[in-house]
């Protein structure tokens, strides 16, 4: 009986840490999107500046460090979404490591055994009960 608590106990964690994980995906996608079209807006702005004042060499190379500023954050997100994902198997693992130390084999079967009994128990209780 036990058992069933800590399963529902474990499934009810389980929903709340997937609803989590979709609200934070939901709020990374919108900044993600909303970090394109501004970054899309600026180098566009940029671009037209540089055409429009192509002797001035300043706006040129605002130009080529706007465009080197793009390359290092498309490098920072990469990494930040490979750490978030390494980060997600290391909690993991470290769940599953927890649920294999915290598992208690012999006592479980003990526990079952007992429970068993009980029911059986029960079982013969409501028989004689019944005239069985």
């Amino acid at each position: 009986m036990e058992i069933i608590k800590q399963i529902r106990k474990q499934k009810g964690e389980i929903s709340r840490i997937v609803r989590d994980v979709r609200t934070v995906q939901v709020e990374i996608n919108a900044t993600a999107d909303k970090l394109q079209r501004t970054l899309a807006l600026a180098g566009e702005t940029m671009e037209r500046a540089a055409t429009e004042n192509a002797k001035d060499v300043a706006y040129r190379q605002v130009l080529r460090q706007m465009i080197t500023l793009q390359e290092l954050f498309a490098q920072l997100i990469a990494a930040t979404t490979t750490l978030g994902h390494t980060e997600a198997e290391i909690r993991a693992l470290e769940s599953r490591a927890d649920q294999l130390t915290a598992r208690n084999d012999a006592g479980s079967i003990a526990e079952l055994q007992r429970d068993m009994q009980l029911v059986r128990d029960e079982n013969a209780v409501l028989a004689a009960e019944v005239g069985v």
